[in-house]
């Protein structure tokens, strides 16, 4: 999970979710907007799921490491993405939520 490769990979991925979130502005009427969140959505919890699988909780929620509130952050998106979808399924007509997990998903950009 440290490797480069990897670093890399996720980096591709954020930077292609970027791109999605940055089309689906655009063309807002494409169907296939609600596949392609939801392909990025279970990349990134897998992601969450291998580091604490490797890390183990208490080491991924360390106070004390460097990454801890970057950690946290992740676990809000992933988290927020995946309150969007079973709320889209529910039929609670996910458009509040929606926009607040772009946004977070956008600021993920930051790391």
């Amino acid at each position: 999970l440290n490797s480069k490769t990897f670093q890399l990979g996720v980096a591709m991925l954020i930077a292609a979710n970027a791109l999605v979130i940055g089309l689906e502005t655009d063309l807002p009427d494409l169907p296939c907007w609600n596949v392609a969140e939801r392909t990025f959505l279970c990349f990134f919890t897998v992601e969450l799921v291998a580091k604490l699988i490797v890390y183990g909780p208490t080491e991924y929620f360390e106070y004390q490491s460097p990454d801890f509130w970057w950690n946290a952050f992740d676990v809000s998106i992933v988290s927020l993405g995946g309150l969007d979808v079973m709320l889209s399924y529910m039929g609670a007509g996910a458009a509040g939520s929606a926009g607040a997990a772009t946004v977070f998903r956008i600021m993920k950009l930051l790391r």
